[in-house]
């Protein structure tokens, strides 16, 4: 018991100073290399099913080569995994910049990383054949790494990107309004649960007890679609790099796309939840009305907007309620003609086609209307 009570207390403390507060920012997107790492970390576990359950019934069949078994030995479901594998992220970057940062890791980093990996109790997988020629930095062994990571990202990331990027799109959004709001004490504040910011320290509950003091380097709040339960940093940050935390953001429920075909566009998108009465929606209005988007007629009293039951928006929630972005799916919808769809309601309109830069906000009327910045 006295065991459990002390994993309750672990904790990550990260400590700021004036200037580390004057220093944050949160990354422009997510980072392939920190979703690679955490997707597959979780792709073998049970939690989460709601958000993650049928993505892992679609992914696991297509994985079990060679390059998967060397990910497999380097990255254990939980416990330490290497750091070289996710170095600092430059804001957006695209796949092949990050791999080829890992390639060029030194030989030295490469030996420190595996050798705590090695001796890392979670381990339970014995470590890759090609371990000791990885550790030595051997280009061939290198090349199997790269392949591994892109192959994993081709199957298991990039054909659900969009609606990755559209999810972490959201959540930016509503740390831009945290920030507008209440300068940068709103918005470390606004990561609570998850987060807890009381100055100088930004606290959160984590695996092991650590502490890291910033001493002015600020930090890059990294917003992570597979990232769960708990944020993540690295082990063994480079001292001339800005100190990096990933935090998981909220999910839509539904997101996984059921592919490209769209024969039921707008049913697939506000979800089976529901009555349908409540399920009709009109890009045009009924007449007599605007031109915003409405559902009619009044669901039951919900604390979310019902569009959130399925992937017509991505949703983030704040200290001022729930606030959903259309997603790509949802806004390629509404450019596009088709019966009750007038073919230029994204020229009339052209903002409606990239999510994050529209917002619908549900008021207590039922009704679901258009805010803009």
């Amino acid at each position: 018991m006295a065991d459990q009570h002390r994993s309750e207390l672990l904790m990550l403390r990260v400590h700021f100073t004036p200037d580390d507060v004057a220093r944050v920012r949160v990354a422009a997107g997510p980072d392939p290399l920190w979703e690679i790492v955490n997707s597959f970390q979780g792709l073998f576990q049970g939690g989460d099913a709601v958000s993650f359950g049928l993505w892992r019934q679609l992914v696991r069949p297509c994985l079990g080569g060679p390059g998967d078994r060397l990910l497999a030995g380097l990255l254990p479901g939980r416990g330490y995994f290497p750091d070289f594998l996710t170095p600092a992220p430059s804001g957006g970057r695209e796949l092949a910049a990050g791999l080829d940062t890992v390639l060029g890791t030194s030989t030295a980093v490469l030996r420190r990383d595996l050798a705590l990996l090695a001796a890392s109790p979670h381990r339970r997988r014995p470590l890759p054949d090609r371990a000791r020629s990885l550790a030595d930095g051997e280009s061939e062994a290198l090349r199997r790494l790269g392949s591994a990571l892109h192959g994993y990202h081709g199957r298991a990331i990039a054909p659900f990107w969009p609606q990755i990027c559209a999810q972490v799109d959201a959540d930016r959004a509503a740390r831009a309004r945290a920030v507008l709001a209440g300068g940068a004490d709103g918005l470390l504040a606004s990561f609570a649960p998850v987060l807890r910011w009381r100055w100088p320290v930004l606290e959160a509950d984590y695996p092991v007890d650590r502490e890291v003091r910033l001493h002015g380097r600020g930090v890059v709040l990294q917003p992570s679609f597979f990232c769960t339960r708990t944020p993540i940093t690295l082990a063994f940050p480079a001292a001339d790099w800005t100190p990096v935390l990933v935090y998981p953001v909220e999910h839509t429920p539904h997101w996984v796309s059921s592919g490209s075909r769209q024969g039921t566009e707008l049913g697939a998108l506000l979800g089976e939840p529901g009555p349908r009465s409540w399920r009709t929606w009109s890009p045009a209005g009924p007449p007599g009305s605007s031109r915003r988007g409405s559902v009619s007629p009044a669901p039951p009293p919900v604390s979310t907007p019902p569009c959130c039951a399925g992937p017509a928006c991505c949703s983030a929630s704040g200290a001022a309620g729930t606030s959903c972005t259309p997603s790509p799916r949802s806004a390629s919808l509404c450019s596009k003609p088709g019966p009750g769809r007038p073919s230029d309601v994204g020229r009339r309109n052209p903002r409606l086609r990239r999510a994050g830069q529209v917002s619908f906000t549900w008021r207590i009327t039922g009704r679901m209307s258009e805010s803009r910045p």
